[in-house]
């Protein structure tokens, strides 16, 4: 800390200390001692001090949660930004490669492309979003099976081509506040991976919706080797992993995301193996956006 210039060689040891202190705050250290025992002019000041050290640290705390919250997101987005653009560069190979043999075929493939093309416009828009500090959540009142029919639809020939057998048992009465692109990141977290743990080259998984006292309750199943006993509880933790996750690439974020996507509609995620691994999501169905 720089001393202060000028000051005249009659200033006590006390008007001293609260004078380093007001500097050191000026450069950001919030928390300098102050004198005790102080009288007169210099407790009075002291006491105003005080006040606005408290203020001073209080933003501080406050700033850096802030600033935490921002990473975080900002981590949680760039993840999700690695499965449509895998898959972008997978049909554009196949493009270059000439394996579109029929003009269906190669209809299919750019509009599998413009899809997930889209799908990066939003999660930029968002990362964007999170860049600045702002809400990124956008909720609408959204029929919940209508939302994964559609889904899977417009991906139905990747689905088929990672081979994946889907099987849908959806209650198509549900409709209730939703951030649509947050939950089409579950499904893409949930599909992406179910492929990359599976150890054979094709899946089996059942999606189901339903409503019981007032909530909504959202599965997903697939018939892969599910998570070890021992890692269960702590699936949903932010950079977790596995021992049997160690062999394959990733951040940890994947299930971490869909907790969160759940617990900003109100609602819970919770993991259960039952010959695979079963993600189940309860939402309240006047549920709403906290964050």
């Amino acid at each position: 800390m720089l001393p202060i210039a000028n000051s005249p060689p009659s200033v006590s040891p006390q008007a001293r200390q609260l004078a380093d202190a007001i500097q050191a705050a000026a450069e950001g250290h919030v928390s300098s001692p102050l004198p005790q025992n102080a009288t007169g002019d210099i407790a009075l000041l002291c006491s105003a001090f005080s006040v606005l050290q408290s203020h001073l640290s209080q933003k501080s705390r406050i700033c850096t949660q802030k600033e935490q919250k921002r990473r975080t997101a900002i981590a949680e987005i760039l993840h999700d930004l690695r499965i449509p653009l895998t898959t972008i560069i997978g049909y554009t190979e196949a493009l270059q490669k000439h394996l579109d043999q029929t003009p269906e075929k190669r209809d299919a493939y750019l509009a599998a492309i413009m899809l997930r093309a889209k799908d990066l416009s939003l999660l930029i828009d968002k990362l964007s979003e999170a860049n600045k500090n702002e809400d990124a959540s956008h909720k609408e009142l959204t029929n919940l099976s209508s939302l994964i029919q559609e889904f899977t639809t417009s991906r139905k020939d990747k689905i088929q081509e990672k081979q994946i057998r889907l099987r849908m048992d959806l209650d198509k009465t549900l409709e209730l506040p939703l951030d649509r692109q947050s939950f089409q990141r579950v499904l893409l977290n949930l599909f992406a991976n179910t492929v990359k743990y599976r150890t054979r080259p094709y899946s089996v998984v059942q999606i189901t919706c339903l409503k019981k006292n007032g909530e909504v309750f959202f599965s997903y199943h697939d018939d892969g080797p599910g998570v070890p006993p021992d890692a269960l509880p702590h699936v949903f933790k932010q950079g977790f992993r596995g021992k049997n996750a160690l062999h394959q690439p990733g951040s940890g974020l994947g299930l971490h995301i869909i907790a969160k996507v759940a617990s900003a509609h109100h609602g819970t995620a919770s993991a259960q193996n039952e010959n695979g691994l079963t993600i189940t999501i309860t939402l309240p169905l006047t549920g709403g956006l906290s964050c």
